[in-house]
């Protein structure tokens, strides 16, 4: 699935609402290395099957800090049935090192809740 930026806080509820998984990549253009971050968020978004990949930019709308809660990014979350299962506050700026971060934390956070990725239809090739 092709990564979304969402623009309104409305618009990320129906996402995660609407969606099974949904991993957020939150950075603040403004602050973050926003090349790097839209970069590495295409390449998952290119080889992560059945998660969908979402973009929040907190320079955007202000309303995205208060509704997600966050005071420093980047930060990673990873939402299964809209609830947060799985945070990573901060990159490495490398695209080996994050995309094995990431994939450790999907697989993990998904295997202790009892589920397997199988089971969710999800395909992890970082």
């Amino acid at each position: 699935m092709p990564a979304k930026k969402v623009q309104g806080v409305d618009e990320l509820r129906r996402e995660l609402k609407g969606n099974r998984l949904v991993l957020l990549f939150i950075y603040d253009s403004r602050r973050n290395p926003e090349r790097y971050i839209k970069s590495f968020m295409e390449y998952v978004s290119r080889r992560i099957e059945s998660v969908q990949v979402i973009g929040v930019d907190l320079s955007v709308n202000e309303g995205f800090r208060e509704e997600l809660g966050v005071k420093s990014v980047p930060r990673l979350r990873l939402y299964l049935d809209s609830r947060m299962i799985w945070e990573q506050l901060g990159m490495f700026y490398s695209y080996g090192a994050d995309a094995e971060a990431l994939r450790f934390g999907i697989r993990e956070s998904i295997r202790r809740r009892g589920i397997s990725l199988r089971e969710l239809g999800v395909r992890i090739r970082l």
